[in-house]
């Protein structure tokens, strides 16, 4: 199976089928390091996967970046799972860190210009924002 292949994969099902989901990559364009090994691999296998995108934005234009960056990414492969932006604990202290408060309204404006952003490049997404 696939889990043999590749470490740590997260497994989501989606419509009933088996979807492998790869960390694509994070922040201003920095691709996961196993990102293109696992993405040719699942091509070979037939394995339809979606990815992830770890999220460092601190405002909407920046999760707008972080869309194209993301749709960059991904753009030589075919996507048959969700693209999935994260913004996660790690997202809010850095966040924080550069004198920014994390609202509950800022997280849903973020999620919202990446998915949006994603959208006119074609793609579907959904976001996930951590609790703080």
């Amino acid at each position: 199976t696939i889990l043999r292949i590749f470490w740590g994969v997260d497994m989501s099902i989606q419509e009933k089928n088996r979807v492998v989901m790869l960390w694509a990559g994070y922040g201003a364009g920095e691709i996961d390091v196993q990102f293109r090994k696992k993405a040719e691999e699942c091509t070979r296998r037939g394995e339809p996967f979606g990815v992830y995108w770890h999220s460092y934005a601190c405002t909407p234009d920046m999760a707008k970046k972080e869309a194209q960056y993301c749709a960059e990414t991904i753009e030589e492969y075919k996507i048959f799972g969700p693209i999935v932006f994260i913004f996660s604990e790690d997202s809010s202290r850095y966040v924080q860190s550069r004198g920014i408060a994390v609202t509950e309204k800022l997280k849903k404006e973020l999620v919202y210009a990446f998915c949006k952003a994603m959208k006119e490049y074609g793609y579907d997404a959904e976001g996930r924002a951590d609790a703080n």
